[in-house]
């Protein structure tokens, strides 16, 4: 079974290229009452089960949904509202194609206009769950229904609570979501142990989001239940680790297609220090090439003192319009800063096919950078011959980048050799 946080393109290639490694499929965390075919998740889980099974799909057109007598329903362009005595009192929210106007939430607003709990439908045509918001338009406590519209899960998210109901009484209290989604695992494999496979079904944890730590803290002690986890970001990953937690990877996806590298003179470097690794006998070297150093902090005197070379630009606490337009403008990464990483700096460079450069003692991602962009430490002589090499030359580039693509593609495809059953995928 891959756990994930959210549905992305890579999460579907890794599925499809997967095969039959992930043989309890994908189980979602969220669930918007609209899953793909294949797509489980717990809460779905608990509640086809309070069911008796899955109900018959339908649609719930807006003009069917329950309101207090004599309130009114109307539509209102590509939305529909519940009114009351001219009153607006609630948006009414539709599912794709919006021209059908089938329900997919309900918006329920106080006088002040305060949108106090949401009200979400599924495929089934039912209100399967309410989300209760508090002043600051916070979720305070969230409550999944079965069809005879008793409780099944209340999740309370500001102390990671999880309570389980069976027939109007508590089944379970889970003081985190990391052993609610334990039990759920363990009860659903209980279910179905006629379908795991001869070596055991491999369970495998992705987070893709850096605020999805209640899941897998070890002091749950639950952290034995996954043949490994993977992170999307370094950062997330280095405090898994601080705090105990094994068996966690990187996971690059590898792009169906990567951006045009023009080998323009431009190259970019991101840092939350002023220790930046031979910048200044680069920028000496290499005068048509522009150098972009990026903070996400103020910058020191002696950062900022860098400005006075003409090809050499910083640009402190920078914001994330300003960074985007860096990253289209720059063909060229240059991994020379000290200490760590910031603004998932060498994943976003490899994605967006820049050619990355570094120094041994500076690599912030060495598994991604090819052979020939790593320098041994304060080689700053080859590492300016190499990049003014580069500068105007797109097929020299080109063929740099696709053995730095390669590196992506031998860390995908070992990963899913670790992840096939009877392979340790914990390593």
């Amino acid at each position: 079974m891959l756990v994930v946080d959210r549905l992305t393109e890579d999460v579907r290639r890794l599925r499809e290229e997967a095969g039959g490694i992930l043989e309890g499929g994908i189980c979602l965390l969220g669930d918007d009452g609209f899953l793909p075919a294949g797509i489980s998740s717990p809460y779905r889980y608990f509640i086809d089960r309070a069911n008796g099974g899955v109900p018959a799909e339908r649609e719930l057109f807006f003009d069917f949904i329950e309101v207090p007598e004599f309130w009114e329903i109307r539509a209102d362009g590509n939305r529909g509202a519940v009114y009351d005595m001219g009153r607006r009192k609630a948006d009414i929210y539709f599912t794709e194609p919006v021209e059908k106007r089938n329900v997919q939430r309900v918006e329920w607003h106080m006088e002040n206009g305060r949108t106090y709990k949401i009200d979400y439908y599924d495929r089934y045509g039912l209100h399967y769950a309410t989300a209760f918001l508090g002043a600051e338009g916070k979720v305070e406590s969230r409550s999944y229904y079965s069809k005879r519209h008793q409780e099944v899960v209340v999740e309370q998210p500001q102390n990671d609570t999880v309570t389980l109901l069976h027939e109007g009484a508590v089944e379970a209290v889970f003081p985190s979501y990391g052993q609610f989604l334990a039990y759920y695992m363990k009860t659903k494999m209980a279910d179905n142990v006629e379908t795991t496979t001869p070596d055991g079904e491999r369970h495998v944890l992705w987070l893709q989001d850096r605020e999805s730590p209640g899941i897998w803290k070890p002091e749950t002690g639950r952290t034995d239940i996954w043949d490994c986890i993977l992170f999307r970001q370094r950062e997330a990953l280095e405090q898994y680790r601080a705090a105990g937690g094994k068996g966690g990877r990187m996971f690059y996806g590898v792009p169906r297609d990567y951006r045009r590298n023009r080998a323009r003179g431009e190259a970019l470097v991101l840092t939350a220090s002023d220790q930046l690794e031979g910048v200044e006998y680069l920028a000496e070297e290499l005068p048509e090439v522009r150098f972009h150093i990026a903070a996400n902090t103020q910058v020191s005197e002696k950062l900022w003192s860098l400005t006075a070379r003409e090809n050499i630009m910083v640009y402190p606490q920078i914001g994330a319009r300003e960074l985007e337009d860096l990253w289209e403008r720059c063909d060229f990464y240059l991994d020379i800063n000290h200490y760590r990483e910031v603004f998932d700096a060498i994943p976003q460079a490899h994605g967006r096919n820049l050619a990355i450069l570094g120094f041994e003692d500076t690599l912030h991602g060495r598994e991604l950078t090819a052979e020939e962009g790593t320098f041994p430490a304060r080689d700053y002589e080859g590492m300016a011959q190499a990049l003014g090499d580069f500068v105007g030359y797109p097929e020299a580039v080109g063929a740099f980048l696709r053995r730095q693509q390669e590196k992506k593609r031998q860390n995908w495809e070992g990963l899913l050799e670790r992840l096939a059953p009877g392979k340790n995928g914990g390593t």
